[in-house]
């Protein structure tokens, strides 16, 4: 999904001066990919198998020891009362199992039973390989430079330093202006799968 419209407009209007075109066309191109790579894997999951989020909550138990029901809420970006609901079906299934923290009796924590361990990972086995055969027509050259291009980003995204995230992330109202929807290439719908609040 590109939007060269926007794109040359601004860079004429000096709204761009904080980087270079290509930026903008990857952070286009991100935009366009994330959905699209996000369905994609949704699509991946067996049909009458688990459900997406539910694959993603089952997946960060597993990597990452057990979890406060809390902070599976933040980590996912669903409300507690979804968490709740989740681990409910989880646990009736045998796939998780829920336990008070003794120190505070207000946290709970989720954790995976062996049945939740065993089907995570034949799932992940399975999601691997099929994620995997997305790469094969790049060359071993761009496969290498994408991984550590995805690596560094991550590195930057993680980085607790307020000083070097400066600016990542950051809209600024007052150098932002007004996208004019009668521009030719763009559409209220392909605004609305990027911005959702639109």
């Amino acid at each position: 999904m590109m939007y060269p419209a926007i794109i040359a407009r601004y860079m004429v209007e000096g709204n761009m001066s904080m980087g270079e075109p290509i930026d903008f066309e990857l952070a286009d191109a991100f935009a366009d990919f994330l959905p699209r790579f996000k369905r994609w894997i949704e699509h991946l999951l067996p049909p009458g198998g688990p459900t997406a989020v539910r694959v993603r909550l089952l997946g960060m138990v597993h990597c990452e020891g057990p979890q406060k029901m809390s902070g599976l809420a933040t980590a996912l970006g669903i409300t507690a009362r979804r968490v709740t609901a989740l681990a409910d079906a989880l646990e009736e299934e045998g796939l998780v199992a829920r336990g008070s923290d003794p120190r505070d009796r207000r946290v709970t924590w989720i954790t995976l039973t062996e049945t939740g361990v065993a089907m995570v990972d034949r799932l992940y086995e399975a999601h691997l390989e099929a994620v995997a055969a997305l790469f094969d027509e790049l060359t071993p050259d761009r496969k290498a430079a994408l991984l550590q291009s995805v690596r560094e980003l991550s590195q930057r995204l993680s980085r607790p330093d307020p000083d070097v995230r400066r600016g990542v992330g950051r809209l600024d109202p007052a150098h932002t202006p007004p996208v004019r929807l009668d521009t030719p290439d763009i559409s209220l719908d392909d605004l609305r799968a990027v911005f959702p609040g639109v």
